[in-house]
């Protein structure tokens, strides 16, 4: 199912369910965050990504998985329904 799922991913060319971010709620300006390595094993295993960049305008911050998109909300749960988690994001401003 995934693999025909491909075509309707938000970033073609990235891995599935990686994390995306954009700034600006209009436009391009993404920054994907690749996993590092994970701690711990079984359901307490836990992946944490720190990436660290510049970003290329000012606007908010936007984060996303690159799942498949729809358009169609009478659709929408056939990819969603299962979809759960948590996270925790922290964002800080670095020094240049």
């Amino acid at each position: 199912a995934l693999f025909l799922g491909v075509p309707l991913r938000r970033v073609f060319l990235r891995p599935w369910f990686r994390i995306v971010g954009r700034v600006g709620a209009q436009g391009t300006d993404e920054y994907f965050m690749d996993p590092d390595k994970p701690t711990g094993t079984g359901p307490e295993k836990s992946t944490q990504i720190s990436p660290a960049f510049r970003v290329r305008r000012d606007g908010e911050l936007f984060l996303y998985v690159n799942d498949a998109v729809i358009g169609l909300p009478s659709i929408a749960s056939f990819f969603y329904g299962g979809n759960e988690g948590e996270a925790t994001v922290t964002v800080r401003h670095l020094p240049r």
